[in-house]
């Protein structure tokens, strides 16, 4: 797989470069996301043209569920599956 610089948009796969916090669609509660976990840009959060941060859908490992989370620009990269 190889690194994108370009902007990410809607429906582009990233891999987190750090751990992160995702709440679990549906239900009360979070789960920890292990860097390198890899997702789906759902939403763009930008400011003045700079992209800030982005919502990234995750698969739950082991069940069938999904789950959310915020996370700046720079603790992601795009990757090509």
């Amino acid at each position: 797989s190889k690194k994108m610089n370009a902007t990410l948009k809607d429906g582009d796969m990233v891999r987190c470069l750090e751990a992160v916090t995702a709440d679990v669609i549906g239900e009360r509660r979070s789960i920890n996301m292990q860097a390198g976990a890899t997702g789906s840009v759902v939403s763009v959060y930008s400011s003045g043209g700079v992209v800030e941060a982005y919502e990234i859908e995750f698969s739950v490992p082991g069940e069938d569920m999904y789950a959310l989370a915020t996370i700046s620009a720079d603790k992601v990269e795009g990757i090509v599956m």
